[in-house]
């Protein structure tokens, strides 16, 4: 695994993921980034859906982090207390 869950909320971290990551990167974000969503590949066939692509879980991504590359409000979450 090239990414770790403490690294997940690091800017340049989630832009590496973006435009580098596998398909399975970018899910394990999206699982951390939203813990109720349907992302990994149980999740989507329990809810009667296939797979998502790498392409849809790379707009995910980048919707989740405000949208097109130029305009991306990239997350820096507080570590919880």
């Amino acid at each position: 695994m090239r990414y770790s869950a403490k690294d997940y909320q690091v800017p340049e971290t989630q832009r590496d993921i973006l435009l580098n990551g596998s398909r399975e990167d970018i899910i394990r974000w999206l699982k951390w980034n939203d813990p109720n969503g349907v992302w990994s590949d149980e999740d989507s066939e329990s809810e009667g859906y296939g797979p998502i692509s790498l392409e849809d879980a790379r707009e995910a991504m980048r919707n989740a982090l405000g949208g097109s590359l130029s305009d991306l409000k990239l997350v820096r979450c507080e570590p919880a207390s």
